[in-house]
């Protein structure tokens, strides 16, 4: 949940301007919505996982492999 609203402060801040996450779960669902509204690029990185979760796809610009 930190990191959650870690990214969320700082894209609201504008602190920076493009996010790397490395995660599979849909917990990051919500604060990548809300840091690309900011015009943050989010980039995901799945961690190797197979499935990735529909929703990080969905909220993602860039899916790195």
């Amino acid at each position: 949940m930190e990191a959650s609203l870690n990214i969320a402060w700082m894209s609201s801040k504008r602190t920076i301007d493009k996010i790397v996450l490395v995660a599979g779960d849909s917990d990051f669902i919500s604060p990548m919505k809300f840091s690309r509204r900011e015009g943050i690029l989010v980039y995901l990185y799945p961690m190797g996982q197979a499935q990735i979760k529909i929703g990080l796809k969905e909220h993602a610009d860039f899916i790195l492999q």
